[in-house]
């Protein structure tokens, strides 16, 4: 059923008082019920969710490529989205078409007129102008129907004294495809004939499906020229409706789906990018998901990590990271991941007092979320408040999130774990708690922060008073990440345990080039002065010495 016919349904409905024939039911003769078909619209739900799916199925293709191992993972993943779509459909469609033909029942015909459900208005056949019946071989071959598919046209008028309204030609449409053949070929037969349709014959039995009738009705002079004229008119509109909506549907499908394939994959080019490290390939490719589409928080949480990423690299500011993942939670209030990505940057600044807000609102839209309570962790040991910190890290470890489900949080919470009891001055205990990781970064495969754990792990040999462990750790971490603050940090203290001052001096200065650009605005990483003084007077006790 067309918009048009829905509208012709709604106009009729409202304008019901003021027609002359209308009445509300078929009174004098019982009417004739010509009903919608099971099997038939079985058939109907089976042939369209075969189209769907292979319509969906080829726009999800094209977002699964970036990630895609090998040709036979891709097209098992390609089989499995298509049969999840075409199981879903059918059964969704056929409950819907049982819904209607059980609140329908079909199209009921009596001496009277015609009513195209037991809940419609009677179409008097005084208000018809015409009828057609037209094979549609597309719409047959697209849906794999078993008799070629056609529709009934009935153009009528309403009754009322304004002629404009009066003088215009309403379709209702009739398809085929929710009966059987024999029922669809009496309904035809039948409205042709009542209706006073080609009144010196009538429709042979044998009418081939690929045969198209249009007649004019018999009623109100329907065979003088102006109305065969007004007729053809009124058809040629309804073909350049077709067009309109078949271009419409098509142009919506492009556009909708076309668009949503490509930026799923730049989404998912983008993740294996930044998997790769190559993070302005990254931010490239987060930046097309946008601009494509405007609405996609994902994308705006990817670009914003992507730029983070950057300016860890460059020693740049956070602001267009930050930016980005506030656009994020614009766009999605109760969006989590952002706003613990800006809690990380809250960190990196000591605002503390921002990172304790954010943190807030994230825990009360996800109370256990992981990355949440790590972040908590964190920022409770930066407070001081070593034992809650230990206490919101245990707090991860025993909400299920065990290493096979997310090994690089579990990794996390032992470290902070380690930090919180090195902090109370309890070094074996620490270094118990990360006792079980390897120092060697190939061993860890599933996203764990290896810089993280060679930083812990120097602290604690440190602390230990194993300095020349603890400096093979924390240059490896340097290695890893040359301007990371709080690697640089370690590293200066480190270096000035061992009284190597010019290292001391070099990763001191590089801090301090780091920290001016990702704490602007904010409050001083205060290690910073304290390693500063420190060095100044193990170089002023050198000058002595000599």
């Amino acid at each position: 059923m067309s918009w048009s016919n829905v509208f012709v349904q709604l106009f009729r409905f409202v304008t019901c008082n003021v027609q002359s024939q209308a009445g509300s039911d078929i009174d004098s003769t019982k009417p004739t019920l010509y009903p919608f078909d099971s099997q038939a619209l079985t058939q109907l739900a089976v042939g369209s969710s075969v189209f769907i799916a292979f319509v969906l199925a080829i726009t999800d293709v094209i977002p699964l490529i970036p990630n895609a191992t090998s040709v036979i993972g891709l097209v098992l993943r390609v089989v499995g989205d298509w049969i999840i779509v075409a199981v879903i459909w059918f059964l969704g469609f056929l409950a819907i078409t049982q819904t209607l033909k059980f609140i329908s029942r079909g199209v009921w015909i009596s001496e009277k007129g015609i009513k195209l459900s037991r809940f419609d208005r009677v179409v008097p056949w005084t208000s018809i102008r015409a009828v057609a019946v037209e094979p549609n071989f597309f719409f047959t071959k697209l849906f794999g129907l078993k008799h070629t598919a056609r529709r009934l046209t009935i153009l009528f008028h309403f009754e009322v004294k304004n002629k404009l309204l009066s003088s215009l030609l309403f379709p209702n449409y009739i398809p085929s495809f929710f009966f059987s053949k024999a029922t669809f070929d009496q309904l035809v037969k039948d409205v042709f004939a009542k209706s006073g349709a080609l009144p010196n014959r009538t429709l042979p039995d044998d009418l081939p499906y690929e045969y198209a009738v249009v007649a004019a009705a018999a009623s109100a002079d329907a065979f003088e020229i102006e109305n065969w004229k007004h007729l053809r008119k009124t058809y040629g509109w309804l073909n350049k409706q077709k067009i309109l909506v078949t271009g419409v549907i098509l142009v919506s499908l492009v556009v909708f789906l076309g668009r949503k394939a490509m930026v799923y994959y730049c989404f998912n080019s983008a993740g294996k990018a930044a998997a790769e490290a190559n993070f302005e390939l990254a931010r490239d490719y987060y930046q097309w998901s946008v601009k494509l589409e405007p609405m996609f928080a994902a994308g705006w949480n990817g670009l914003g990590q992507a730029e983070f990423r950057l300016a860890e690299q460059r020693r740049a500011d956070f602001s267009t990271a930050v930016r980005d993942w506030r656009r994020a939670i614009f766009l999605k209030l109760d969006y989590v991941e952002p706003r613990l990505n800006i809690v990380r940057v809250c960190l990196y600044r000591r605002d503390y007092a921002e990172a304790s807000r954010l943190l807030e609102h994230a825990l009360k839209l996800a109370p256990y979320d992981g990355l949440a309570l790590l972040e908590k962790a964190e920022l409770d040991l930066a407070l001081g408040q070593y034992s809650q910190a230990q206490k919101d890290a245990r707090l991860l470890l025993s909400q299920g999130v065990n290493a096979s489900q997310n090994p690089e949080y579990v990794f996390k919470a032992r470290c902070l774990l380690a930090q919180a009891k090195l902090a109370q001055g309890d070094a074996l205990a620490a270094q118990k708690e990360i006792e079980q990781y390897s120092s060697e970064p190939q061993s860890f495969t599933k996203g764990e922060d290896v810089t993280y754990l060679l930083m812990t792990r120097a602290q604690i040999l440190l602390a230990l008073n194993q300095l020349e462990a603890a400096e093979s750790h924390i240059r490896l971490a340097v290695r890893r990440q040359p301007y990371n603050q709080e690697v640089l940090v370690q590293a200066a203290l480190i270096s000035l345990a061992r009284h190597q001052l010019a290292d001391c001096k070099f990763f001191l200065e590089r801090a301090k080039v780091v920290n001016s650009a990702q704490a602007a605005n904010s409050n001083t990483n205060p290690w910073l002065a304290t390693i500063a003084s420190r060095l100044a007077a193990a170089q002023v006790k050198d000058e002595k010495a000599r």
